[in-house]
């Protein structure tokens, strides 16, 4: 596969709100990515569920590490032309990321791209 996207995202061995996340870019995402999780708390359920996601990498620590330092992680470890920063409770909704590739595609003068939160 010839990824154009990296979803990175931090967490802390909080399973049931990385669960959530990974079902929804699964479920939601038609275009090729890579996802990178940095789990600076994991435990075997966290474990268990990132093996069986595809094209999924995983750092794991024993200990908690910041949110800057996780997400400096993922960025040494992205290949892709694109990263899409997520946290652990974001879901993705159908057709949002691949609108935001698009727009990044056709207007070559942005380097960075945010989009809003729906609580």
């Amino acid at each position: 596969m010839d990824a154009c996207l990296t979803i990175g995202v931090p967490t802390c061995g909080r399973p049931e709100a990385i669960k959530g996340c990974l079902k929804s870019i699964q479920e939601n995402l038609q275009i090729d990515h890579q996802v990178i999780i940095v789990d600076s708390l994991i435990n075997d359920e966290n474990l268990k569920l990132y093996k069986s996601f595809p094209n999924l990498q995983y750092l794991t620590f024993d200990s908690p590490i910041g949110p800057s330092a996780a997400r400096r992680l993922i960025i040494e470890n992205a290949q892709t032309p694109y990263l899409l920063f997520l946290d652990d409770d974001n879901e993705v909704n159908p057709g949002t990321v691949e609108s935001m590739i698009s727009y990044l595609e056709n207007n070559q003068e942005i380097d960075i791209l945010g989009s809003a939160w729906r609580e």
